[in-house]
Order: structure tokens, then C-alpha cells, then sequence
């Protein structure tokens, strides 16, 4: 049964007791009722029913009460914590108080309801931290939770992640740009995890495996050192009938630290019989099956964070800032839709084609050699020079990639790609702080490489120690544009001249390929007519 009742309090309350899409129901509007009720009894159908109903996720039911049947408390798992309160009845005094708390909250916050259903990871991000606010809930922290994506999260997150709304990557990148903005303040640190580098999930099983032949298939045996002969060799090669005799000058021996002793324990693999003393340590994913090194987890600090009075500010008034870009350049993308894309790219096969990716990293520095954001109106201007390009901002740094499919591998094109990130960079210097550097370097793959895809884009998530080019503030710019144009001028004359002799090479070969060709015929037909005239003789 849906409907629409009315409490003591003459509060409307929209009841449900089975799965209804509300945005999708035209005769329901968010104007109808001031709270919504799940009436049922199963943990299962309550869930399913919360879809349809969401604070977060539907716009008719934006930041508005939720209250379920008191027989599901502690037994909806993270579905639980959308929940305001379980109750026996809608007249229940709580219902009236939880009520007017979530309104004093949203207006003191001043959080609108919603007029369209989120879409993007960042938006949902946005609602969940907008839905919090609704209840007066600045903290966000984590929990240990049984079988979730990270072990320790903050419930609502993993939630919608349970749903699969979003990848923990992009909610990593959200966290770090809002820490960034200062729309998130550290409030404790709890610990430090190490995530699966493909899907970043923190349930791990680790292996110690052969070196040789990757079984984890070992025994471990202690090391025998004779005394007397000075043999070294697993105490298995001494096991002769249940004695202990040397393989070497076959002496037995019978007491330790007079015969022999023990000095060290060996690996030995079952597989290959392969013998070590360190194996190599190996992490197993439960969840995407992702077979990794140790040293190529991801470490990941679980720290409860506040939301401050500029979060509150960005949250509320004037949307997340950091997807301003988004709307008014189509070349800009939000970090987590970049790597997406370049994970993709490298992920496909092009045939025979050689395909290579340019990743430039451009970020500023301070007069302490520390990175610095990059003032928004630069980052504008940046959009606008590069509009031939995909470009994304994340962690103080501003990034270009160019990409070609070819034949072969073309150098060139990155040499001319570098002079073009050179005269950008180079326009910039008048326009950042005094004291401040404008930097860039390249990372450079393409399908034929052997760099895993991971490798790769965590190499991108760091500025490099020393920059391909960089530039000093200047207050005109213009002496140092002019010696920048010369030198650019020069290097693109000397890509020209280069282009110009590929391009004789490659004339030359094509004329040698036709001549060869032509010589090839004129043999066969000389040697088919001479086999004709010997026919013939005979």
C-alpha cells in the first residue's frame, strides 16, 4: 500500500510497503508530504524500497525524513544509516522531533531540495555530504565495517557504493580536491590501509611465492651447517632414514653446536624445487582477482574529516567548485573521467598501429620549491590554450595529454607537442605570483610498452624533480616571451628540417621499393621466355 497520511502533529507521511520510483510518478509531488514511512518488515524489501525513496538519490524526497518499521533496526546493514529513526507508529512523539531537527538543520545550513536526480559520482558525492548537513552532521567518519569495499569507510559512502554508483578512485579524487579547496578539514587519523592497485579495494590475500616459478606452493626447512667438512645444505639432504648424515663426507651427525648447528631457514618450492631465503610476498584481490607485488599496493590514510564553513559554502550556494570548467570548455574533464579515459585507451588494440600517449603535468611553485594551486583564472586561460586536448586539474596540478595513432613510433610528434607545451607555459610566467616557477614535464607510453597501465598513472600523480621547461614570474613577460619565441622558432625550424628529411627517406625507399619490384618482373619475364626458347630447342 502507498499512500499519503496524516500524523497527530498534522504532518503528511508518505507510506510505502513496496517498491515505488516517486520521481517517476507523476501524481506524487514533493509538495504532498513532509516525511516518508517504510512499512515492512524485511530487511531485503525495506532496501529495495529506499531506492525508490531516497533523501540522496530521488529529487521529490531531497534531504526529507525517513523513518522504517522498528523490527528492521539492526538488521539493514549500511542501508540503516539513511534511515532517521525506526519507529512502531507515525504518532510517536520522535517522529515530531526528528522532523523539526532535520528542517532547523536545512534551513540554518540553507540546503535547497533538489529539481533533478544525481548523475555524475561527484554530484552523488555532493548529496551525501548535503544529506549529512540536513542532519546537522558535520563529522564524517569511518567505520570498520564487515565486508565492505575498504573495511574502514563512512557507511553512507560505502552504501551507495554497494549500489555501484560510483568507483573508489573517484571518491578518493573528490575527498582530495575538497581537502584541497578547504571545503574538508582533517579531523583524526585512524590508520593506514594498502589498496589493490586495479580496483582499490582493501581485501587482500597475501602469498609468498617461488621467485623462479611464482608457486606458493613452499616448504620451509631449516639450514644445516657441518662442522667438521663445512658443508651448507636443507636439512632434507641430511635426512637419510631417519638420521641425520652429511651428503658431503657422509659422517653422521649426532649433537648440535658440537656437530652442526642451525645458522638460517631456507624456502624450498614443491613446484620446481627452486631454493631461497626470501620469497617473494604477492597480494591476491577478493575482488577483482588482481594479482599484484606487495610494493605496488596503493597506501591509503583513513582520517574522519569535517566539513568546514567554505565546504558548507561550496556545498550550498555556489555548487562544487572545482567542476566549474566542466560546463564551459568541452576539452576540460574531472580527474577521475581522465585516467578512466587513459585506461581505456591503453586497454585497446589499434591493430598494427602504434598507439602513443603524452601526458604533460604543469604545475607552479612556491619560493619554498612547494607546489601551489593554480589560481582558477589561469586555469581558464590554460583551457583556452589547449583547446586542441584533454586536460583535467587534480592536486595542484594541471594536466594536457595529446595522443597519436601511427605505423610506427613518431618522435616528432612529441618533440612539436613539447614546443607547444613550452609557448603556453612560457605565456603564463606573467601571470603568477612573484617569487613563483611555471613547470612542466612529459610521461610517455604507448601500447607496445611493457610500463603496466597502474605504473603509469601513478607516475602521474607527482611532479617531477626536474622539469622538461620552466619559467620565473615576470611583471611583463614580454622580454622573456621574445627569447622564448626565438628559441621555440628555432626548434620548430629544426622539427621542420627533420619532417623534411623523413620525408626525402621516406621518397627514397618508396623509389628503391618500385625499382626492386620492376627488376623482380623484368627477371621473371627474361626467365619465362627462356624457358619458352629451351621448350622449344628441345
Amino acid at each position: 500500500m502507498i499512500g499519503i497520511t496524516t500524523t497527530k502533529n498534522n504532518r503528511r507521511v508518505l507510506t510505502v510497503d513496496s517498491y515505488i520510483d516517486v520521481d517517476a510518478t507523476l501524481d506524487i509531488l514533493p509538495e504532498y508530504y513532509d516525511c516518508m514511512f517504510i512499512r515492512a518488515n524485511s530487511p531485503h524489501t525495506a532496501a529495495t524500497i529506499l531506492i525508490g525513496i531516497s533523501p540522496v538519490l530521488s529529487w521529490k524526497c531531497s534531504y526529507k525524513p525517513v523513518f522504517a518499521s522498528k523490527a528492521l533496526k539492526g538488521r539493514m546493514n549500511t542501508a540503516g544509516f539513511i534511515i532517521d529513526e525506526f519507529i512502531n507508529d507515525i504518532n510517536e512523539d520522535k517522529v515530531q522531533d526528528t522532523i523539526d531537527r532535520i528542517e532547523r538543520a536545512t534551513f540554518k545550513y540553507g540546503i535547497k531540495p533538489e529539481i533533478t536526480r544525481s548523475i555524475t559520482p561527484n554530484q552523488l558525492f555532493a548529496r551525501i555530504c548535503r544529506f549529512m548537513l540536513s542532519r546537522d552532521i558535520k563529522l564524517v567518519e569511518h567505520r570498520l565495517i564487515e565486508k565492505s569495499s575498504l573495511g574502514y569507510i563512512n557507511p553512507i559512502f560505502e552504501h551507495y557504493h554497494e549500489m555501484g554508483l560510483f568507483h573508489l578512485r573517484e571518491l578518493f579524487a573528490f575527498e582530495e580536491t575538497m581537502f584541497e579547496f578547504g571545503a574538508f578539514r582533517r579531523d583524526k587519523f585512524l590508520v593506514k590501509q594498502y589498496l589493490c592497485p586495479k580496483c582499490n579495494h582493501s581485501h587482500l590475500i597475501y602469498m609468498e611465492c617461488c621467485p623462479k616459478c611464482d608457486s606458493s606452493n613452499l616448504r620451509l626447512q631449516n639450514i644445516i651447517h657441518h662442522f667438521r667438512c663445512a658443508n651448507v645444505s636443507p636439512e632434507s639432504s641430511y635426512n637419510k632414514g631417519g638420521m641425520l648424515i652429511c651428503p658431503k663426507c657422509h659422517r653422521p651427525l649426532r649433537h648440535i653446536g658440537v656437530d652442526y648447528d642451525r645458522p638460517a631457514s631456507v624456502y624450498t618450492c614443491n613446484d620446481c624445487n627452486n631454493s631461497f631465503t626470501t620469497p617473494v610476498t604477492k597480494a591476491l584481490c577478493c575482488y577483482c582477482e588482481h594479482e599484484s607485488l606487495v610494493s605496488e599496493l596503493i597506501p591509503h590514510d583513513v582520517i574522519n574529516y569535517e566539513i568546514t564553513d567554505e565546504g558548507v559554502r561550496v556545498l550550498t550556494q555556489k555548487g562544487i567548485t572545482f567542476s566549474q570548467f566542466v560546463n564551459l570548455y568541452d576539452n576540460f574533464m574531472e580527474y577521475p573521467n581522465f585516467v578512466n579515459r587513459i585506461r581505456r585507451q591503453l586497454g585497446e588494440v589499434y591493430g598494427n598501429k602504434v598507439f602513443t600517449l603524452v601526458v604533460a603535468k604543469i604545475w607552479v611553485f612556491n619560493d619554498k620549491k612547494e607546489t601551489t594551486k593554480i589560481k582558477e583564472s589561469l586555469q581558464g586561460e590554460m583551457c583556452e590554450l589547449f583547446l586542441g586536448h584533454k586536460i583535467t586539474y587534480f592536486n595542484n596540478i594541471f594536466y594536457v595529454s595529446k595522443t597519436s595513432v601511427t605505423d610506427t613510433f613518431e618522435p616528432d610528434t612529441i618533440r612539436l607537442f613539447r614546443v607547444e607545451l613550452s609557448k603556453g607555459i612560457s605565456r603564463m610566467a606573467s601571470k603568477i605570483e612573484p617569487g613563483e616557477q611555471i613547470c612542466y614535464t612529459c610521461n610517455t607510453t604507448n601500447n607496445t610498452d611493457r610500463i603496466p597501465v597502474d605504473q603509469f598513472l601513478r607516475e602521474l600523480e607527482f611532479v617531477g624533480a626536474e622539469p622538461d621547461d620552466m619559467y620565473e614570474y615576470t611583471e611583463t613577460g614580454e622580454e622573456q616571451t621574445q627569447q622564448e619565441t626565438s628559441r621555440i622558432s628555432l626548434e620548430e625550424e629544426q622539427a621542420e628540417e627533420l619532417n623534411e628529411i623523413k620525408k626525402k627517406k621516406d621518397n627514397t625507399v618508396t623509389h628503391y621499393r618500385r625499382l626492386i619490384t620492376l627488376l623482380v618482373v623484368l627477371a621473371s619475364v627474361l626467365l619465362a621466355i627462356a624457358a619458352l626458347a629451351i621448350f622449344f630447342l628441345a
